[in-house]
């Protein structure tokens, strides 16, 4: 197969399962794009599990998308957007009890007058 140059011609040798355009791909943008991550994260473990998973929904296409801007570009937004939502999901909420203090403690404080 003849090397890939142009973006789109990236992402079809993927999409066929070409390693080398894979590995490739993932050598050239894998330190910006966790950089990318971690700035939003600031976790590395965090930031190197968004990276592999972009990588892999690509690695993963059946009909690679027809971009309108770059490769890198697109890869940067899935970064963005997918550290984005690791940082806006909502952890699960912990139970809340409330410790209502006795009526006696305030009737210590205040006389009430007896109507």
């Amino acid at each position: 197969m003849e090397t890939a140059t142009s973006d789109q011609e990236i992402l079809k040798a993927i999409s066929i399962r070409d390693t080398k355009a894979f590995d490739g791909l993932y050598r050239f943008h894998y330190k910006r794009l966790y950089a990318l991550s971690f700035r939003y994260l600031r976790s590395q473990e965090m930031a190197e599990e968004i990276v592999h998973d972009v990588f892999i929904k690509i690695l993963n296409l059946k009909n690679p998308p027809v971009l309108s801007y770059s490769l890198s570009s697109y890869l940067s937004k899935a970064v963005v957007n997918t550290s984005r939502n690791e940082i806006s999901e909502p952890e699960p909420p912990s139970p809340v009890f409330y410790r209502w203090p006795s009526l006696n403690i305030y009737t210590q404080y205040f006389q009430f007058e007896e109507s």
